[in-house]
C-alpha cells in the first residue's frame, strides 16, 4: 500500500516536514510506527536511525512532544505558528510583490 501525503507547508521532501506531517495526521505513534509509515510513502527511503535522529531534533526544538515513547505535535508550537501566520496576514504588503532597488555607490 502506497501512502500519499502532502509534505508540510512547502510540499518539499524535507524529512522534518515529512515527520511533522505524519505526526499531525497520526498522533501518538512510536518511532518504529512512524518509520514504517514513511517506508510506505512515495517520497523517501530513510533509515530508522535517520527518523529517530529527526524525531529527537524535533523534540529538542519543541516542535514535537514525546510521552512514553509516543510522539505528538507540541501545542505551544502550534500556538506560536498561528500567531506568526496572523502577523504575516496583518502585514500591509501581504500578498504583494515587493521590488527592492539596490543603490550602487561604488561606481
Amino acid at each position: 500500500m502506497l501512502i500519499k501525503l502532502k509534505i508540510g507547508l512547502f510540499e518539499t521532501s524535507c524529512t522534518n516536514s515529512l515527520v511533522v506531517d505524519i505526526v499531525s495526521k497520526f498522533p501518538g505513534l512510536t518511532s518504529v510506527q512512524i518509520h514504517n509509515l514513511i517506508k510506505k510513502t512515495e517520497y523517501k527511503r530513510i533509515s530508522y536511525q535517520g527518523i529517530f535522529k529527526t524525531l529527537s531534533n524535533l523534540v529538542d526544538i519543541h516542535v514535537l512532544d514525546k510521552k512514553n515513547k509516543l510522539y505528538y505535535i507540541n501545542q505551544i508550537w502550534i500556538s506560536q505558528l498561528k500567531k506568526y501566520v496572523r502577523n504575516v496576514e496583518k502585514n500591509k504588503n501581504f500578498g504583494k510583490t515587493l521590488v527592492f532597488v539596490l543603490n550602487e555607490s561604488n561606481q
